[in-house]
């Protein structure tokens, strides 16, 4: 059974590679190959992992060869194991396929789709890619901000409180509201915005905690792809809220800009940048209370907790699964 999944975990074999002053070859047979369903066929993708500092200005495929031998269908599909009964059948593929590379500044990952399709099946066994040197990127060395917290409008003057305390304890705190950067900065909807912002401020203040304040009703959380779920109970089945989206800022995490986010083709940042958490609490007495539980939790001279932690999961796709036994 093929699997896409959420998290970006790939194998790749030792490739055979020639380098020159700003062109590789890549040898696609030595490549591993991944199917999923963005060629919309039975026809996988291939994942190269480029060398560090690099971005690819254009790829050529070479060396043609007609696959008679292939049948190309649509894509199988994945069948989630909580939906056993969920069968998908290959049918003849009856669109057109060309080949294509994916590849984005943030990620050091090139995937190739070696293939041409109009009626008969090309196959290309090499690439040359063709790219140029980039500089590097970095957030200041020094900090001038540690901890930003982000909150609504009404919530404002509670969350100052806890900024205040955090910053008594060492870390300088600021508090900004969705309502301002709703106002300010630029984005595709409320999501990207709050996600500019922080990425601005990372570029500028090099802080590394961040504090969502309020579940996904006060800060939109963004839904990433996570698997073909097939089951049709729920228009989001196929996706999970996924807050990495506010803590990793390389890319945007769309970069095919089908507005299916998290995609393998979409060379997500799974590294985040920045420590996140959410404080939830209930909108009817607010979050006085949250917050005066957690400066008494770190006020507490106690250290004994600190060596006990839970931590939880759940196994999507690792059948046959014993509890307490090896995954």
């Amino acid at each position: 059974m093929y699997c896409r999944r959420y998290c970006l975990f790939i194998i790749l074999s030792i490739l055979a590679l020639s380098l020159s002053a700003d062109m590789l070859s890549i040898d696609i047979n030595d490549m591993k190959p991944i199917l999923d369903n963005s060629s919309r066929s039975n026809l996988p993708y291939y994942f190269y992992l480029l060398p560090l500092g690099i971005t690819v200005d254009s790829v050529s495929f070479e060396e043609p060869v007609s696959s008679d031998n292939k049948t190309v269908l649509t894509f199988p599909g994945n069948s989630p194991l909580s939906y056993p009964h969920i069968k998908h059948n290959p049918s003849p593929f009856k669109s057109e396929l060309s080949p294509r590379a994916l590849f984005h500044d943030s990620s050091r990952f090139l995937k190739l789709f070696p293939y041409n399709y109009k009626e008969q099946l090309t196959e290309y066994r090499s690439a040359d890619v063709f790219y140029s040197i980039r500089p590097e990127i970095k957030s200041p060395k020094s900090s001038s901000l540690d901890y930003i917290i982000i909150c609504r409008a009404q919530y404002d003057t509670a969350f100052t409180r806890f900024a205040d305390w955090k910053t008594k304890a060492g870390y300088k705190t600021a508090v900004y509201t969705v309502e301002h950067i709703d106002t300010v900065q630029a984005g595709i909807d409320l999501h990207e915005r709050i996600r500019n912002f922080l990425k601005d401020k990372y570029l500028t203040d090099n802080f590394k905690y961040l504090l969502l304040a309020g579940d996904s009703t006060m800060i939109p959380a963004r839904r990433m792809f996570a698997m073909e779920c097939g089951a049709g109970y729920y228009d989001d089945e196929d996706s999970i809220p996924a807050d990495i989206y506010y803590s990793a800022y390389d890319g945007d995490f769309n970069y095919d800009g089908d507005q299916i986010f998290g995609e393998i083709e979409d060379s997500a940042d799974l590294y985040p940048d920045v420590y996140t958490g959410r404080m939830l609490f209930d909108t009817s007495f607010g979050p006085t209370y949250a917050i005066n539980r957690t400066i008494s939790y770190e006020k507490t001279e106690e250290t004994e907790h600190l060596s006990r932690g839970m931590f939880l999961g759940m196994i999507l796709w690792n059948p046959p699964y014993t509890p307490g036994g090896e995954l």
